[in-house]
């Protein structure tokens, strides 16, 4: 499959999940019987996030979920995707003042570049078969001194069985994604200090690890680099700052 092609099949994705498909979508997490979860995951990426007001980027945003609950933190929040279904969705489903959705692919460059305060990537850069790109891209949109954080399924997700009925049945690309991942390519394209969260999942959950990686903008240089991750009993979270 070319990379066109597969684009035009992550584009239609809402489109062929159907009506059912994007009223879960749009009203996760509370449709979803992985709420808590979801929560929990999205708490831990707000709690990286410097608090409000400030400009956000929601990069892969889908039916518009999370750049909701962004906006009810009290963000001013652009929610972006390649998906002219799902922003339809979300425009219609997803109103709040300073809440914005715009049909947009995260390979291409964004709009507004230089001006956010923090751009997110929540379950969404593994949709990528490239990291690198929209990562760059993502810094490019901040101001200095601005943060990305990701928050992505780690490993094993690739294998999962979802996954590759997802691959099978809508030909969207699914990968496995790490904080390690996303810390090294971070450090291949900018300088800056970075810091992640690793929670477990215990096996009544989603089967892979969610992880959320964070990378400040930087206009100085800071080596990054990782520490020693103990096992931990489930459900705790670890947090690792460097820099």
């Amino acid at each position: 499959m070319t990379s066109a092609d597969r684009k035009l099949r992550e584009s239609a994705y809402f489109r062929d999940i159907g009506e059912v498909g994007m009223m879960h979508a749009g009203r996760k997490p509370w449709s979803d019987p992985e709420c808590a979860q979801y929560l929990q995951d999205l708490g831990s990426v707000l709690a990286l996030c410097p608090r409000p007001p400030g400009r956000l980027l929601d990069i892969g945003c889908g039916a518009g979920w999370t750049s909701s609950l962004f906006s009810e933190r009290g963000f001013e929040v652009d929610g972006i995707d390649l998906s002219p279904e799902a922003i339809a969705f979300a425009r219609q489903f997803h109103t709040r003042p300073g809440l914005r959705f715009e049909v947009q692919d995260f390979d291409d460059p964004i709009r507004n570049s230089g001006e956010y305060d923090i751009a997110v990537f929540f379950d969404a850069l593994h949709h990528s078969t490239n990291e690198l790109h929209p990562l760059k891209l993502a810094f490019d949109a901040l101001r200095p001194g601005g943060i990305c954080v990701v928050c992505e399924p780690g490993n094993g997700h690739a294998k999962a069985e979802s996954s590759r009925t997802a691959t099978a049945n809508y030909g969207v690309t699914e990968r496995d994604m790490t904080p390690r991942m996303v810390l090294q390519r971070q450090g291949r394209s900018v300088s800056g200090s970075a810091k992640y969260t690793h929670t477990r999942r215990d096996s009544s959950c989603r089967s892979t690890v969610p992880e959320v990686a964070l990378a400040p903008r930087s206009n100085g240089s800071c080596e990054s680099q990782s520490s020693p991750q103990p096992e931990l009993s489930m459900p705790q979270r670890l947090s690792v700052a460097t820099g």
